[in-house]
């Protein structure tokens, strides 16, 4: 009968196999799968020049026009010297004061 200790590098030595077989398995995953994308990337590209096809068709395209830019907010605090806060950003040290 087979001791504790032998059944415990039994299990040792299976879970390295295991691992071995896993970490090959993962790579040739890994392997397949970029010579796959590559026929995929080839054959998209055949295609786009075949039908003309364009980065804004795509829905690639940058949008034209002004920039968005932040909406002006109405002040939340007025101070009695006519400075104001709109509640955005850090607390003047004024604010903090009153």
């Amino acid at each position: 009968m087979p001791s504790a200790a032998d059944i415990k590098a039994d299990i040792e030595q299976a879970n390295r196999l295991h691992k071995e077989a896993l970490a090959k398995m993962q790579d040739e995953f890994n392997r397949v799968m970029q010579e796959e994308a590559k026929a995929v990337i080839a054959q998209m590209k055949a295609d786009i020049q075949k039908y003309m096809i364009t980065a804004k068709d795509l829905g690639f395209h940058l949008a034209k026009g002004k920039p968005k830019t932040r909406s002006k907010v109405p002040p939340k605090v007025t101070h009695p010297d006519g400075r104001t806060w709109s509640g955005r950003g850090t607390k003047p040290t004024w604010v903090r004061e009153l």
